[in-house]
């Protein structure tokens, strides 16, 4: 069994500046199973997605969104 996190922080840009900025945490759990020969890997993971604008007249809440493979 093995576990792995990490953190991907994404720039969106328009015109030389950054308009929206967005932080991807994950998280994946893998175990392997092994029957005779045949090896077997189970693999779970969550990916979350948080936006963030940077320009002042845009909505100021942050919106989560979840995505399942």
């Amino acid at each position: 069994m093995s576990f792995l996190a990490g953190l991907a922080h994404l720039g969106f840009h328009q015109a030389d500046r950054v308009y929206k900025t967005e932080f991807r945490p994950y998280q994946e759990l893998t175990i392997k199973s092994t029957f005779g020969v045949v090896q077997i890997n189970h693999r779970l993971r969550i990916e979350e997605r948080f936006f963030h604008s940077t320009e002042d007249n845009a909505r100021k809440d942050d919106r989560f969104n979840f995505r399942f493979r």
